[in-house]
């Protein structure tokens, strides 16, 4: 069994519900005893340098893990897309969204292949991917991978699960930034007044802009 990086990437005003993997997928065909070991020896190699500090260091890893992904269950394989997000995630815990961007564009067209037995793990790349976009201040390409996102899981999650109510929150509250909510053209304006802040509805209930919008 591949045991995939376990990371979590906190978008700076989207408070998201990134859904990290620890087991083989369902209908996944497990590796070999061997590699399986070794590759699940250097995920906790990039877990331990994450969590330590050496976050260089971990990407670096990450980078080599993805590879010999790659290797040993070939370009289009599942695994290898869920190591793909798990490398994107760490670029995202370092703000590098630039860096994170591409390589969950790779990791989801490989998944968009398998979207029927995997709905979740394509539901979870579109969010983080929407995620990472934001924060480069995409605001309408953010919004149209929400709603893949949003269509994803609604396949497989009531619309009261968590994991759909994130996904839900971050859409509205990109389309507020664009001003296509019942409270959205007040914050659209707010957001042309003062630059960083959408106020929507009263002083404390705000929609941060990400600091890319500002440079």
């Amino acid at each position: 069994m591949l045991k995939s990086v376990l990371s979590n990437a906190v978008m700076a005003s989207l408070v998201l519900s990134s859904i990290t993997i620890g087991l083989t997928p369902a209908g996944v065909k497990p590796a070999a005893a061997e590699p399986a070991a070794s590759l699940h020896q250097l995920s906790l190699e990039v877990m331990q340098r994450q969590t330590g500090g050496d976050h260089k260091g971990a990407i670096k890893l990450a980078i080599s893990l993805t590879k010999r992904v790659k290797n040993e269950f070939g370009p289009t394989h599942i695994q290898y897309a869920l190591a793909l997000n798990n490398l994107a995630l760490l670029h995202d815990e370092q703000d590098r969204p630039y860096d994170a961007v591409p390589v969950y564009a790779r990791a989801i067209k490989i998944i968009a292949k398998h979207h029927k037995s995997q709905p979740a793990a394509l539901g979870m790349m579109l969010n983080n991917m929407a995620s990472a976009v934001f924060a480069q201040c995409r605001l309408e390409d953010a919004e149209q991978l929400f709603e893949r996102a949003t269509l994803a899981y609604a396949r497989l999650l009531p619309a009261t699960h968590p994991d759909r109510l994130a996904i839900d929150r971050n859409l509205q509250k990109v389309r507020t930034l664009l001003g296509k909510t019942a409270k959205g053209q007040a914050a659209h304006d707010a957001t042309r007044t003062y630059g960083h802040t959408a106020v929507v509805g009263n002083q404390t209930d705000t929609v941060q802009l990400p600091r890319a919008c500002s440079a």
